[in-house]
């Protein structure tokens, strides 16, 4: 049965992969540490912190879209602040 865990860890592997510009997911997780450091020296640890949420297996509570939308916060309040001195 396909749930939301499922997207999130697929979620992960397609931020990772695109971020360290690896086109397969499977060879991103085969290498994942040396993906990790790709996206880590060119990106913000904020995103390669949801990376890391996204693949990790799911604690008692499981994991949300929640949490990832709460991570990523910062950025769209960047995104609306910078938009809004560009008008």
């Amino acid at each position: 049965m396909h749930s939301q865990q499922d997207d999130l860890i697929q979620y992960g592997k397609l931020i990772l992969s695109l971020g360290s510009l690896t086109k397969d997911t499977q060879t991103v997780v085969a290498n994942l540490q040396h993906a990790l450091d790709i996206l880590d020296s060119s990106y913000t640890a904020e995103l390669k912190q949801i990376v890391i949420y996204a693949l990790s297996k799911p604690g008692l509570r499981g994991k949300a879209i929640d949490e990832i939308l709460g991570m990523m916060n910062f950025k769209v309040v960047d995104i609306l602040e910078e938009c809004e001195r560009c008008v």
